[in-house]
């Protein structure tokens, strides 16, 4: 009877090259379709089906870079980015075809394959590339709105309100200031999922005979925006949140005594909800997106951002 041969370790990997007499226990000769890479013994590796690039049914014959997005709920999409018009598609599931991702114009049409550079993280995919407006901001694809697509990553800084008297009465004639920030609400929710860095402050003193202050909100920013927040203070350092309004809403009255908006919850920290520029260069810790340098020529190339 010949002596049982254990195989419990193949740690040391594939070794064509030395005799097979030669080799220690936990190499082998040979090793096809299997992967060590999640234990020291060979399990089967998974395959994968052709699939041709395809441009609205033609042949992609453009440059291009392709992608694997990981999903939370297990699974991955097959991502590619070419120099041809849509510039960004995708396969969601392992027997789908390619689809145009809504937002994909966003992105310079230069910089579709030959620059971009991508990362999953919390659930969403960063890209690091130049954008088709020029703006010094990162694009990021969204899966959580209501429809998914690519979006700017925070929102442009808003204008300034403007403010008026409205109504007759006897609001007292006390200095204030206003400013506005854009928010994004979840669709279904009250879950405020972004929000900008605030604009720049309105004084106002009532006329002393009127009802109400009215805030008029800047030109939105058209970037998804549900509604606008805002914020008052007595001394413009220190701001509080009064409302939060529809962004189809574009005034809000406010009546309230200015000796009450310390009752209200205290404004975030200016800075807080800066944006990100367009990077060269993004990853991530799986705690944290890191980038490097950007695409625009203003910005310091050698900084980093986490």
């Amino acid at each position: 009877m010949a002596d049982s041969i254990l195989l419990n370790n193949f740690t040391g990997g594939r070794n064509g090259s030395d005799s097979p007499h030669m080799l220690p226990d936990n190499q082998c000769v040979e090793m096809i379709n299997v992967d060590l890479g999640q234990c020291g013994l060979a399990f089967r590796r998974p395959g994968t089906n052709s699939k041709q690039l395809t441009d609205a049914g033609t042949a992609n014959t453009t440059p291009f870079r392709v992608f694997t997005r990981s999903l939370d709920t297990g699974g991955s999409e097959l991502w590619y980015w070419s120099l041809n018009t849509p510039f960004v598609r995708r396969i969601t599931t392992p027997t789908g075809d390619w689809a145009d991702v809504t937002g994909g114009s966003l992105i310079l049409a230069s910089s579709s394959a030959n620059m971009v550079q991508v990362t999953n993280f919390d659930g969403k995919l960063y890209m690091a590339t130049d954008n088709e407006a020029g703006l010094v901001r990162m694009l990021v694809y969204d899966p959580f709105l209501s429809s998914p697509q690519i979006r700017y990553v925070g929102f442009t800084t808003p204008g300034t309100p403007t403010v008026a008297n409205t109504g007759a009465g006897a609001y007292p004639a006390v200095l204030r200031y206003y400013r506005v920030r854009w928010i994004q609400v979840r669709s279904g929710g009250a879950t405020i999922i972004r929000r900008s860095e605030p604009g720049t402050s309105q004084s106002f003193t009532p006329s002393g005979t009127g009802t109400a202050a009215r805030v008029t909100r800047p030109t939105a920013a058209s970037e998804l925006e549900t509604h606008w927040e805002i914020e008052a203070s007595t001394d413009n350092v220190t701001f509080y949140k009064l409302a939060q309004v529809a962004i189809g809403t574009t005034t809000y009255d406010d009546s309230a005594l200015v000796a009450t908006y310390a009752n209200n919850t205290q404004s975030a920290d200016t800075g807080e909800f800066a944006t990100w520029p367009n990077v060269r260069f993004i990853s991530n810790d799986a705690s944290r997106l890191i980038g490097a340098g950007s695409y625009e020529p203003t910005e310091r190339q050698s900084r980093g951002y986490f």
